[in-house]
């Protein structure tokens, strides 16, 4: 099983870190070991007390409230770097800010063909007009295997945000509980992480076992 273990990129939220995000997602990383491996990075820009993808200015217009992500065009050429020295990867996990960007991933012409499932946790769309762009309907990414978990009472991000990302998706599978802004990693949840990891591996063990008779 180890040779077609999904290798997964993860990125954590506004001002936290790849080892925050490690141990938030611990319970998850240790149940889905025999399907999954997690790589976890810190983003390019020092907010204490950790890192940031981007600092959003909120701005106002004859369209309404919008943001611009001061720092995006440096983190895109970031997270280039990362897939080119330590991909390839078959899917990407995001908390928060870091599930925005896991949204853009799946979504961005650039990014798309690189990963084959998402999961985004505690997200919603970006609200810089440049990137609110990559969510039209058509857009092809929106074809692909995601995982969408978020928390009915999420102080933070409100849930409906959440759900109305979840919805651009084909065929979104989901975990909604009863909590807030986190991970969640009870056992009933715990059941539908390794579900999705362990389908995901599977799948890749096929295609890899496909391409082993040519």
């Amino acid at each position: 099983m180890s040779a077609t273990k999904l290798k997964i990129l993860c990125l954590h939220g506004f001002t936290s870190s790849a080892a925050r995000l490690s141990r938030q997602l611990a319970p998850v990383v240790q149940a889905s070991a025999p399907w999954a491996n997690f790589t976890f990075v810190d983003a390019p820009f020092a907010v204490e007390p950790g890192y940031a993808w981007w600092r959003a200015q909120d701005r106002s217009g004859p369209d309404g409230d919008y943001a611009v992500y001061e720092g995006w065009p440096k983190s895109r050429t970031y997270l280039h770097d990362i897939l080119r020295e330590q991909g390839p990867f078959d899917g990407v996990l995001g908390f928060s800010q870091g599930a925005v960007v896991t949204s853009l991933l799946c979504l961005m012409p650039e990014f798309r063909d690189k990963f084959g499932f998402g999961v985004i946790i505690g997200g919603f769309k970006a609200r810089d007009p440049e990137l609110r762009r990559n969510y039209e309907e058509s857009n092809p990414g929106f074809d692909r295997r995601s995982l969408h978990v978020w928390g009915r009472e999420d102080d933070i991000v409100p849930p409906r945000a959440s759900e109305k990302l979840s919805e651009m998706f084909k065929n979104p599978e989901l975990i909604v509980h009863s909590g807030g802004h986190v991970i969640p990693t009870a056992e009933e949840e715990i059941g539908k992480w390794t579900a999705f990891f362990r389908e995901r591996a599977g799948a890749k063990a096929a295609r890899e076992g496909s391409k082993a008779k040519y």
